[in-house]
């Protein structure tokens, strides 16, 4: 069977850290699936202050961060993450938002925080599937 390169780039040298910050159980435990089955080790957060904790305790390749948490919405826990990256010298981890909402102020809010792409759910596993291509190549581990 022929790979499709553009979904599926060879595996990385390392294990991939991947933060799923998603305050909807379902959502979490699908996209965890979804990454888990690319071999990625994946943490999960309920709200945007766990997300954040789990960011200084960990250097994460990829987040996939809900626009709307509790305690602290995803906007400004990539703000935060963002902060903490800066501090530390960390290479940036590759950020995705996501959203119930198509709305155009939540997809300018999110790149102005510093996230790099940002998704609309539901969330098909092609698209997921995309965007770890995109954190490969973001992160240089597919040329």
């Amino acid at each position: 069977m022929r790979r499709n390169t553009r979904l599926d780039p060879p595996p990385p040298s390392r294990p991939e850290l991947a933060l799923v910050a998603e305050d909807h159980i379902e959502d979490g435990i699908y996209l965890r699936h979804i990454l888990t089955r690319q071999g990625l080790i994946v943490r999960t957060a309920m709200d945007g202050l766990q997300a954040v904790k789990l960011v200084r305790a960990e250097a994460f390749d990829l987040v996939l961060m809900d626009v709307s948490m509790p305690r602290m919405d995803g906007v400004s826990a990539v703000r935060a993450i963002r902060d903490i990256e800066r501090a530390e010298g960390r290479t940036p981890a590759y950020i995705q938002m996501t959203t119930g909402f198509g709305e155009m102020e939540d997809m300018a809010w999110s790149i102005e925080a510093g996230a790099d792409g940002h998704m609309v759910k539901p969330l098909s596993v092609r698209a997921v599937l995309e965007v770890l291509h995109q954190a490969r190549i973001h992160r240089g581990a597919v040329v």
